[in-house]
């Protein structure tokens, strides 16, 4: 392409650029420039949010460019961010961002549809800059909403959901073993994030002068953990949770290992426990709806011994159901198979076998 066409390209890069202006991207300036770092064309500054950045749009020395309309940031104007975004160079060591073709069809197109095509072309391309360059340069002083609520907030949000569901289950009493997977996991990774944005909050307080001292809101950046610091909420009830959480990688193997055992052994399983009989009250036999598993017991068994390999819930907790007092009277279900020694008859819901239907009992 000749001078003359080159000029005719720039003046069409000029009006897109004086229109191109909206509610996220702002051009500054912009201007003409010629034989700088081997191009040629307008060199201009858009601004995004509290981001300012130079940038290019123009024509390369560089034969693998040839005929080709480039925009990017030119080496004179690069700096060590601008280099974080790792964008191709030239043989000049411009940063390219992209290019648009200059052929015989655009060329040969009238002057709204030329300003048409650069103007999206050139939104698109600025637009993708500023968003890797946001990704790249955190802002520690003002990191912006999203990016604080990701990376500060939202660990705390799925920490403390987590513990209070979990708190919610009647089996966190005995034991943490048995916390639903979906909760183990949750509390895993919120937890870990906290930790591992520890450096990232130390410098957000290094960029906005704040110090830990012994006042409690200075102990964290984040809101919530400020409010927990404060209100003395999270060293009294939090501190012992974070303790069992340690201990949640062999507590897994370990539901793990037993569900397994259950699972080769289940069906008529016995768990005796006369041996803790309360003195002066009657035992009664407990059996699980969904796995069979059977125990003797004065009250509902706890859920913090073992998993039940049936159950069709992601908490895998035995549903257990009170059959009746332990006695000499032998009485067995033919559908399943359960035998139990009971006083009188047998009690049983109506998803008390297998948890779909009733028990089917015969007395033998």
């Amino acid at each position: 392409m000749d001078d003359s066409g080159k000029r005719k390209i720039y003046e069409a890069i000029q009006k897109s650029l004086s229109s191109l202006s909206n509610e996220k991207i702002k051009i500054v300036s912009y201007s003409p420039y010629y034989a700088v770092n081997g191009t040629s064309g307008i060199k201009f500054f858009a601004k995004n949010g509290e981001s300012e950045l130079p940038f290019f749009a123009g024509f390369s020395s560089d034969k693998k460019y040839s005929e080709k309309l480039l925009f990017g940031i030119l080496k004179s104007e690069s700096n060590e961010k601008i280099g974080k975004l790792n964008l191709d160079k030239d043989e000049n060591g411009n940063d390219i961002q992209g290019k648009f073709s200059i052929d015989e069809k655009f060329l040969s197109a009238d002057e709204d549809t030329q300003k048409s095509k650069l103007t999206k072309w050139l939104s698109e391309q600025i637009t993708t800059v500023f968003s890797l360059y946001g990704v790249y340069n955190f802002s520690y002083s003002n990191p912006g909403f999203l990016r604080w609520f990701i990376f500060i907030e939202l660990p705390w949000i799925i920490l403390l959901s987590t513990s209070a569901y979990v708190c919610l289950l009647e089996n966190i009493k005995d034991d943490v073993t048995f916390f639903p997977l979906s909760c183990k996991i949750l509390c895993s990774v919120a937890f870990l994030l906290i930790l591992f944005t520890l450096r990232l909050k130390n410098k957000i307080r290094k960029a906005r002068n704040k110090r830990i001292t012994l006042n409690p809101c200075t102990w964290g950046v984040s809101y919530i953990a400020k409010i927990l610091s404060f209100t003395m909420f999270f060293p009294i009830l939090l501190i012992p949770y974070f303790l069992k959480l340690l201990k949640l990688p062999f507590l897994l193997i370990y539901s793990i290992l037993t569900a397994e055992a259950i699972s080769s052994n289940s069906g008529n399983q016995q768990v005796n426990s006369s041996s803790n009989r309360p003195a002066g009250k009657p035992m009664y036999w407990w059996a699980c709806n969904y796995c069979g598993t059977k125990i003797q017991g004065v009250s509902s068994p706890k859920n913090g011994s073992w998993m039940c390999p049936s159950s069709p819930t992601n908490d895998k907790i035995h549903r257990w159901q009170n059959h009746g007092q332990v006695g000499n009277i032998t009485w067995q279900c033919s559908k399943c198979g359960l035998t139990l020694n009971l006083k009188g008859s047998p009690n049983s819901s109506s998803t008390s076998c297998g948890g779909r239907s009733s028990h089917n009992w015969c007395k033998l």
